[in-house]
């Protein structure tokens, strides 16, 4: 008689190969009879592939998710030595139902493991290595019978386990196989005799934790062309920037080598510059050996690319498009080449850099959930993807990985290094949360998260002299805003005082908690945090406005928006900064100064404006200059010299829904919503979509009949203004004529 099964992952054992292999194999033979439903939950660090009787269990990749496995503090990542206790570790664990591939008889379960985040042992751009050991699995599989029957097979050191053909895997800097030692290592028919044995390996720190998110997963394909040849290399164009992976067949003999870059230099060769230079080259080397092998791909790492060359004889080459699975949620598309082209640009980066339920500052330099890159975007993913597993996940990391012991948040979450601003990067623990709630309506996000907020502005108010935030964690980056058109190749820029940028933050952090605890009752002190945001903004204002001109730090970068966005300065600094970007056209501002500036001026009825800034063509200061460049994906730097794939710059592009299409929500939710559409007649006929909680909510404009076709869900109600025209609507399809 079988035993009712209870999480039994918790009681199986680590285990690991006895050869410490870069990229072992294991082996584990069951019997199954009159098997009514199968499951296995199991981890494999880094990442693994799991078959079942030599059939995939999943098409998902790169599982599971990464998290912070362990404990860091103590350790030294490149220029500072970290001392944060982190509020949780997590190790994620995933689930399959493998009934259709259970057979009656014997079955057998194989994985395949690399390195992924777990076993990061090279060193990039000085921020450390994070190793925490060799790979090592864990797993449990449940048979139920016909008669309600329960067996498990959990792992343990009866599990076989050895080399195969991938000598080297790393989430930078590719793969090397060598194929003569390919075999086909998921077959019942392989002989395990040929493998070793396992041991028993010592558990990680983390939590084990099942995996309910969406997943990594071959989203499309993408036949690439052959360029030409330079000497001994062939070299292809995908056509576009892409995440993902080249699969090919070959019969080859000896070395074939793959990289990948973004860009071509002048002699059509690969431009390595974009990726940081020669010692971030993304490779993958196949040793050949005459067989004719189908369908060979890197199987623990994605690379970030348009162009890749080719030494050595491959066939039917063919590009895989790999990120997070997430379904999209809303769309914009009108009459005017710009817009549209350069929101395709925004989508297509941004989708590179969601990988694991990780937005990503770039999906090959640093490949990093940096907390700055992720706030600054997260409204307009909301906009433009279901984030809400997403965003649940993330917000996972973030807070486990926050301090325990003083509350700062990290620059990166997971935390893997890196180096950012106590304003920008870590008010991420305010800025998602607040956004969920505006877009979702879901307050239990915002309960679960309240302490790590309010643990975080008070990490903050230590940071804090005479009411100014004036420092950062201790050896680490102390930035305000980052990537300022003024900025020189080396990165020197020109810009306001980075206190300046980080006090604003603080008193807007306490602004949201406060109204989010008007509308949810979060039990924070309101009279501390009301006296606390007075007590910044006084501040601000006192080292800040220039009162003869009316500006905060002359109206540089954005400067004015920032403190207009909280409530500070007079008319003049509104009307400085409106007058300054009308006459310029063109955008001088960094990452936050760039969202802020656009949803200011939306929000005051400026939607010109943001139509020129969104359209400009100036050098160095243009989305479309990037296109006009031959990019197909926004840059890090404005000037283009690094990153051609960061998405942080997006965060504006919710002005598409917010400002041209005038979708705002009175109520979180979106129960109860504003639809004040633009005029701009460059826009021409314009439509677009957004899923609220309550269902799809549409906005199409005929602008050459003058008509409106407005679709309102269930359970909503519209207050709809254009052109003096001014109509209260329920849900259903309505079409209006102005």
């Amino acid at each position: 008689m079988g035993k009712v099964l209870i999480m039994s992952i918790y009681t199986a054992k680590w285990v690991r190969d006895r050869a410490d292999s870069e990229s072992p194999l294991f082996r584990k033979h069951f019997t199954a009879k009159n098997i009514k439903k199968a499951t296995v939950d199991i981890c494999g660090l880094g990442w693994f592939e799991l078959y079942i009787n030599g059939k995939p269990a999943t098409d998902a990749i790169f599982e599971p998710a990464t998290s912070n496995y362990s404990q860091l503090a103590g350790r030294r990542f490149g220029y500072y030595e970290f001392n944060d206790r982190f509020v949780a570790t997590r190790v994620y664990f995933c689930r399959y139902d493998i009934t259709d591939l259970v057979t009656d008889g014997e079955n057998l379960l194989s994985a395949h493991l690399g390195n992924g985040w777990f076993n990061q042992h090279t060193l990039n751009i000085a921020e450390g290595e994070f190793y925490n050991g060799y790979p090592r699995l864990i797993f449990s599989v449940s048979l139920e019978d016909r008669e309600g029957n329960v067996t498990e097979i959990d792992s343990d050191t009866s599990v076989r386990a050895g080399a195969t053909h991938v000598l080297f895997n790393n989430i930078y800097d590719g793969e090397y196989q060598d194929l003569e030692l390919l075999a086909d290592f998921h077959s019942p028919d392989f002989d395990d005799s040929l493998l070793g044995g396992t041991m028993e390996a010592e558990a990680p720190d983390g939590e084990l934790t099942l995996y309910e998110f969406p997943r990594d997963r071959v989203i499309r394909e993408i036949k690439p062309r052959l360029l030409g040849q330079i000497g001994k290399k062939f070299i292809y164009d995908v056509g576009e920037n892409i995440t993902g992976r080249i699969i090919f067949d070959t019969r080859y003999d000896k070395k074939i080598t793959l990289e990948h870059a973004e860009e071509l230099n002048a002699d059509g060769d690969l431009d390595l510059v974009t990726l940081g230079g020669p010692r971030h080259v993304q490779r993958c080397v196949y040793i050949g050996d005459g067989r004719h092998h189908k369908d060979l791909h890197p199987h623990f790492s994605w690379q970030g690319f348009r162009y890749f060359s080719v030494v050595g004889e491959i066939e039917n080459p063919v590009c895989q498009v790999i990120h997070t699975d997430l379904d999209r949620s809303g769309d914009f598309v009108c009459d005017n080449e710009i817009i549209n082209t350069v929101f395709d640009m925004y989508l297509r980066t941004q989708m590179n850099n969601i990988h694991g339920c990780i937005p990503s500052d770039c999906p090959h330099i640093e490949r990093k959930g940096y907390t700055g890159d992720g706030q600054v975007t997260c409204e307009t993913v909301m906009h433009a993807f279901d984030g809400r597993q997403f965003y649940r996940k993330w917000m996972r990391d973030i807070a486990d990985c926050q301090c325990a012991d003083n509350g700062h948040v990290q620059n990166t979450a997971p935390f893997v290094g890196g180096g950012g601003g106590p304003g920008g990067w870590g008010g991420a623990a305010v800025v998602i949360p607040y956004t969920y709630y505006k877009m979702y309506g879901d307050e239990s996000f915002v309960r679960e998260y309240r302490d790590c907020a309010v643990h975080y502005l008070e990490y903050m108010e230590s940071l804090c002299e005479g009411g100014i935030v004036t420092q950062g964690e201790p050896g680490q980056w102390c930035l305000g805003d980052w990537c300022f058109s003024g900025c020189t190749e080396d990165g020197e820029q020109e810009q306001f005082p980075n206190p300046y940028v980080n006090t604003c933050f603080l008193a807007r952090f306490y602004g949201m908690m406060l109204e989010l605890d008007e509308k949810l009752g979060l039990g924070i002190d309101r009279q501390k945090y009301t006296e606390l945001k007075k007590l910044h903004s006084e501040a601000i204002t006192a080292k800040y406005f220039d009162p003869e001109s009316g500006d905060f730090c002359g109206n540089t970068n954005g400067a004015n928006a920032f403190a207009v966005d909280i409530g500070l300065g007079d008319s003049r600094t509104l009307d400085n900064l409106t007058a300054k970007y009308d006459e310029t056209g063109c955008f001088d501002t960094g990452i936050f100064g760039t969202e802020l500036l656009v949803r200011l001026l939306g929000k005051i009825g400026r939607a010109d404006i943001v139509y020129k800034l969104l359209t400009s063509r100036v050098k160095d200061h243009s989305f479309y200059y990037m296109h006009e460049c031959g990019s197909t994906t926004l840059w890090e730097w404005w000037h283009g010299k690094r990153s051609h794939s960061h998405p942080m710059f997006g965060g504006c592009f919710k002005a598409l829904w917010q400002v041209f299409l005038g979708i705002n929500p009175e109520e979180a939710g979106y129960t109860r919503v504003r639809i004040t559409p633009c005029d701009i007649k460059e826009l021409g006929n314009m439509s677009g979509y957004l899923t609220t909680p309550q269902g799809r909510l549409s906005v199409e404009f005929d602008r050459k009949n003058g008509v409106f076709t407005l679709e309102i869900p269930e359970d909503t109600y519209a207050e709809f203004e254009f052109r003096g025209t001014c109509l209260t609507l329920s849900s259903g399809t309505h079409k209006i004529t102005v």
